[in-house]
C-alpha cells in the first residue's frame, strides 16, 4: 500500500544547485537584508514611548480585559522572536565578515549566530574569554551582548508591553480647568509645635459642652467612654483602631490607631490618627472633581490626594505615652517615667529626672477621691510634651497605706504622612503607614519632627467637667480597683492623639475663580473669610498656602516607575541601538552575504571541504578546549596543474587552522592553494580531485 502510494507521487528530475556568490556589495540588497530590524525596533520604540509618556491603557474591569492582556502576552513573545532574529542577523553578518576576511572565527563561535539563546554552552564562553575572543574584541563583545539580549528580551518585552495595574494620575485640566487652589492657612498654623488656647475653636471647649462638640479636643470622649465602660481591660487592650465618623459631614471616617511600644508587658503605648483638617481638605477636594467622575460612562475607582509646596507635607499627630505606678506617701516627690521614650532629642536625656510633687496637684490630705491632673513640664528643655498624674486612693479613708499615683509622660509629634481618599470605594482615608518610626535615622535631610509643647491652657480642654457629675472626662476613665498601668497608658495615648487630630478642624480650603492672575476674587469653602481679599497679598503674607489636587484612577497603564521597567527599557534600547548601527554600517559599506545563514549550510560546506589534521580525533565529538580555540575561515580552493595552469576554481572550503597560522597559502604544483573569496564571483564548482 505504501509503495503504491509513494510511487503514485509525481517525481521531479534531479536539478543541480545553482552557483552563488559568497558576498555582494550592493546597497539595495544590503538594505533589503536589514528590513528584519524594522518591526522589532519599531515595536520597541513604541512600547518605550508608552512608558516615557505615562500612557493610560484602560480602567480596571473593562470589557474583554483578560483577553486583551493575554493577547499582549502573545505579542510580547512574537516580539521576542523578532528581536532574536534581528540579533542573529547582526551576529551572522559579523561572523560572515570574519570568515571571509583576515581574522577568521574561533571554532567555538562558528554557530553562535544560529543559537543565541543557548547560554549554557561551555564552548561559547571558551570562545568569548579565550585567546580567540581576546584577539577579536569586537566580535567577542558583540556576541556577548547579543547573547545576553537574546536571553532577556522575552521578559523585557513582556514587562514593557503589558500595562501594569496601579493608580494613575489624571490631568487636572479635565476636572478643574485652570483654577489654582489654596489653603486659608499655612503649615505652621495647621500643625503648630506650640499649642496655645488660641488653637481651640471656641472657649466652650473648656466647659461641660466641650466633649459634645466635634471640633473641640475632647470631642471624642463619648466614643472612648462608651467603649471603655462596656468592655473589660483585656478586650480593650486588643482593640487597635477606634473609628470616628466625621460629625460635620457624616460621610468621612477617621480612625485612631494604637499599639504597645516594645514588649507587650511594657507600660508604654503609641497612638496616631489622621488630622481631621487633612481629612476635611481631601474631602473638599473630592467635592470639586466628583461631578466629572460621576459623569463618566463607567465611573472608575478614584483616588484623591493633595501636594503641598516643596518642603511641606501633610501631617498627623503621633503620641507616645509611658506610665508608672508609685506607692504614695506624704511629701514624696515622684518622677515621670521615660525609659521607653527614645525619639530624639529625648534619647539623649534618659538620665534626666523629670520630677513633680503630687501634693501640689491635689489636696491629698482632705480629698479621698480619685483624681486626675496635668503636670507642667515646660521647665524641662528639652523635655516631653506634658505630664499626667492619676491619684488612686486607698478604699479606707482612715488608712493612708496603699494610696497609688500613676505618673505618665507624653511625647507628641506632628509626623509627615502620605494620605489619600478613595471615595468611590469607602469613606475612610488611607495612609502609607499607621506609625512612623522616628528612632530610625532618616535618609532625607529633613529634620525630625519637634516635640509638641502642650501648655496647661490647651490641655484643660481635654479634661472637661461633665454636666451633672462630680468628675471630669479624664477622671471618668479611672478604674481604681481594676485598671492596670497599661490601660492608663493605652487610653491616654488614644485621647491625646484624637485631641491633637482635631486641631484646626474648622479650617477650609478655597480656589481661585479667576485663572488669569493672582488678583482675582476667591470662592471660599467655609465661612469667616473675606472673599474680596487679594490672593497675592494673602500668599505673600504667608496666610495662604497653594496646593495641587492630585487625581488618580485605578487601571492599567505604563510608566517608568520601578527598577524592572528601567532594566527592560535598557534591554530594548540596546537592541534597537545595535540594529540601527548595523543597518547604518551595512548601508555605508554595502557589504552583505546571504550565505551560511543556516546551520545546515555550514554542515554542507564542511562535508565538501577536505579533512585536516587539526581536527584529528573529533569524529566522535569534541571534548578538548584547544579544539574549540581553532580558527575557522572560508577560502576559495584552487588546484594547480604541472604546466602552471589553474583549474578547479570556483569552490569554497572551510579551512581550520591554529591561531596565528597562515590561511592564504600556496602549495606546490599538482596540489592546491587557498585565497580569499572574490566579490560577486559565482561559487559551487566541485574541484576535479573531489569528484568521485
Amino acid at each position: 500500500m505504501s509503495r503504491g502510494f509513494y510511487s503514485s507521487l509525481p517525481r521531479r528530475g534531479h536539478v543541480d544547485e545553482q552557483l552563488k556568490p559568497a558576498f555582494d556589495t550592493g546597497r539595495g540588497l544590503a538594505f533589503a537584508r536589514c528590513l528584519i530590524h524594522i518591526i522589532p525596533v519599531g515595536v520597541s520604540v513604541g512600547v518605550m514611548m508608552l512608558s516615557f509618556t505615562g500612557y493610560y491603557y484602560a480602567d480596571a474591569g473593562t470589557q474583554h480585559q483578560n483577553i486583551q492582556l493575554g493577547a499582549l502576552q502573545f505579542a510580547a513573545k512574537v516580539h521576542e522572536t523578532l528581536i532574536v532574529a534581528s540579533l542573529s542577523t547582526v551576529v551572522l553578518h559579523q561572523i560572515q565578515t570574519s570568515l571571509l576576511g583576515d581574522a577568521g572565527v574561533p571554532f567555538s563561535l562558528l554557530t553562535t549566530g544560529h543559537q543565541l539563546e543557548r547560554v549554557f554552552r561551555r564552548e561559547l564562553w571558551t570562545g568569548l574569554f579565550g585567546s580567540g575572543g581576546r584577539r577579536r574584541p569586537l566580535l567577542a563583545a558583540l556576541v556577548m551582548v547579543a547573547v545576553v539580549l537574546a536571553t532577556t528580551s522575552g521578559p523585557a518585552s513582556a514587562i514593557a508591553m503589558i500595562p501594569k495595574l496601579n493608580w494613575w494620575e489624571v490631568s487636572n485640566a479635565r476636572f478643574l480647568g485652570n483654577h489654582r487652589h489654596f489653603l486659608a492657612t499655612n503649615p505652621e498654623k495647621m500643625w503648630p509645635d506650640n499649642l496655645t488656647e488660641g488653637y481651640m475653636p471656641k472657649l466652650d471647649c473648656l466647659t461641660s459642652e466641650g466633649h459634645t462638640d466635634a471640633t473641640c479636643p475632647s470631642g471624642g470622649y463619648p466614643t472612648f467612654s462608651a467603649r471603655y465602660d462596656l468592655l473589660p481591660e483585656p478586650i480593650i487592650l486588643n482593640v487597635t483602631n477606634i473609628t470616628f465618623v466625621n460629625e460635620g459631614t457624616g460621610h468621612t471616617a477617621r480612625s485612631v490607631a494604637c499599639e504597645p511600644i516594645g514588649d507587650l508587658e511594657e507600660e508604654a503605648y503609641r497612638a496616631s490618627s489622621f488630622s481631621q483638617l487633612a481629612v476635611d481638605i481631601l474631602w473638599e477636594c473630592w467635592g470639586l472633581v466628583r461631578g466629572e467622575w460621576d459623569a463618566s460612562p463607567r465611573a472608575p475607582s478614584a483616588r484623591v490626594s493633595i501636594v503641598l509646596p516643596k518642603g511641606m507635607s501633610l501631617k498627623k499627630p503621633q503620641v507616645e505615652v509611658q506610665c508608672k505606678q508609685y506607692n504614695y506617701t506624704d511629701g514624696a516627690t515622684l518622677e515621670l517615667p521615660h525609659s521607653r521614650l527614645v525619639t530624639p532629642p529625648l534619647d539623649k536625656h534618659q538620665q534626666d529626672a523629670w520630677k513633680f510633687d503630687p501634693a501640689k496637684l491635689w489636696n491629698i490630705s482632705a480629698e479621698r477621691t480619685k483624681g486626675f491632673s496635668w503636670v507642667d513640664v515646660s521647665s524641662y528643655a528639652p523635655g516631653p510634651s506634658i505630664g499626667v498624674a492619676y491619684f488612686l486612693p486607698q478604699a479606707k479613708a482612715t488608712d493612708r497605706v496603699g494610696d497609688q499615683v500613676i505618673a505618665c509622660t507624653v511625647d507628641a509629634r506632628w509626623v509627615p504622612i502620605e494620605m489619600w481618599l478613595e471615595p468611590t470605594n469607602d469613606i475612610s482615608p488611607h495612609q502609607s503607614a499607621s506609625f512612623v518610626n522616628l528612632t530610625i535615622k532618616q535618609a532625607s535631610p529633613t529634620p525630625l519632627p519637634q516635640v509638641i509643647s502642650i501648655p496647661l491652657g490647651w490641655a484643660y480642654s481635654l479634661n472637661n467637667p461633665i454636666f451633672g457629675a462630680t468628675f471630669t472626662t479624664m477622671e471618668g476613665l479611672i478604674r481604681p480597683s481594676e485598671g492596670s498601668v497599661k490601660l492608663y497608658a493605652y487610653m491616654l495615648s488614644l485621647i491625646i492623639a484624637d485631641g491633637l487630630a482635631r486641631v484646626n478642624s474648622d479650617t477650609r480650603p478655597f480656589n481661585q475663580d479667576d485663572p488669569r492672575g493672582f488678583a482675582g476674587p476667591a470662592s471660599l469653602f467655609g465661612a469667616g473669610w473675606d472673599s474680596t481679599s487679594t490672593i497675592k497679598q494673602q500668599v505673600a503674607s504667608g496666610n495662604w498656602t497653594e496646593i495641587r489636587i492630585l487625581n488618580k484612577r485605578y487601571g492599567f497603564g505604563y510608566s517608568l516607575g520601578g527598577p524592572l521597567i528601567k532594566v527592560a527599557i535598557v534591554i530594548l534600547f540596546l537592541h534597537a541601538a545595535i540594529a540601527i548601527a548595523h543597518t547604518i554600517t551595512v548601508l555605508i559599506t554595502g557589504w552583505t552575504s546571504g550565505r551560511w545563514t543556516k546551520v545546515e549550510e555550514l554542515i554542507t560546506l564542511a562535508i565538501n571541504s577536505p579533512p585536516t589534521e587539526n581536527m584529528n580525533g573529533t569524529c566522535a565529538g569534541v571534548s578538548g578546549a584547544e579544539t574549540w580555540k581553532k580558527v575557522v575561515s572560508i577560502r576559495e580552493r584552487i588546484v594547480w596543474e604541472e604546466d602552471g595552469g589553474a583549474v578547479g576554481e570556483g569552490h569554497l572550503d572551510m579551512v581550520i587552522k591554529d591561531e596565528g597560522e597562515v590561511r592564504d597559502e600556496e602549495s606546490g604544483k599538482g596540489t592546491f592553494r587557498y585565497r580569499k573569496a572574490v566579490e560577486s564571483k559565482m561559487y559551487g564548482k566541485m574541484p576535479p580531485d573531489r569528484i568521485k
